[in-house]
């Protein structure tokens, strides 16, 4: 999951980097590696949706603002596989009621059943 723009906190976020809701899968970033997202895994997974027609955001935590964190950076290192920490965008993230949009798990869905010839292609991105 993936923090959306929310409306009664828009201060909350870089402008650039501000996830909306039913815009697609997010792509989560964070300079600290709170995220394991990299350069190299996030053009695998831009490239991926691409191939899906999938829409893509990319998510930055402002300088500024604590970050929380994902398993994503353990096992990344424990494993050695390249990793991409992505989400859906959603509102109230640690909240007893979170809500989130269909068109995007549908599109994070699409990503991961691409055919095998897409992922080929993709692969090939230096």
């Amino acid at each position: 999951m993936a923090h959306a723009l929310h409306p009664n906190y828009l201060d909350k976020h870089e402008s650039a980097h501000a996830p909306l809701m039913h815009d697609g899968v997010v792509i989560k970033t964070n300079c600290n590696q709170r995220y394991a997202t990299t350069v190299t895994s996030a053009t695998y997974v831009a490239e991926v949706a691409k191939a899906a027609n999938v829409p893509v955001q990319e998510f930055v935590v402002r300088n500024d603002m604590a970050c929380g964190s994902t398993i994503g950076p353990a096992v990344s290192s424990l494993t050695g596989i390249l990793t991409a920490d992505i989400g859906i965008p959603q509102f109230s993230m640690h909240s007893i009621r979170y809500l989130s949009d269909s068109f995007s798990f549908d599109a994070f869905l699409l990503a991961l059943i691409v055919s095998p010839a897409q992922l080929r292609a993709a692969d090939s991105v230096p």
